[in-house]
């Protein structure tokens, strides 16, 4: 287990137009050196703090920190009916990166 952390960061390859965008990679997974970019939306755990598209809603801050660094997390419930659990029993909800709260 890597306990690097994967975060998406600009990337614009030297000798790029500045007026071209840069593109989001993973800072772990792609190797600058040789100019091999992993896309950040292609490592799971950079994708995960890939800030929310301009078209989705943003995310409330953290009740207990402040931090804007959260990520939707499904939770499970503890069981209040009998047999197994559906789709519908999980809910979804943020989760701080920064205290690792859930609220």
């Amino acid at each position: 287990m890597s306990y690097a952390l994967h975060l998406p960061v600009l990337y614009r390859p030297e000798g790029e137009s500045r007026h071209s965008l840069p593109a989001e990679v993973c800072s772990q997974c792609s190797d600058f050196e040789t100019g091999k970019l992993v896309p950040a939306p292609f490592c799971d755990e950079a994708k995960r703090r890939l800030p929310p598209a301009p078209w989705e809603p943003q995310r409330p801050p953290c009740g207990a920190c402040g931090s804007i660094e959260r990520i939707p997390y499904d939770i499970k419930p503890p069981h209040k009916h009998d047999g197994p659990c559906e789709a519908a029993c999980t809910v979804t909800v943020l989760l701080c990166l920064g205290c690792r709260m859930v609220n």
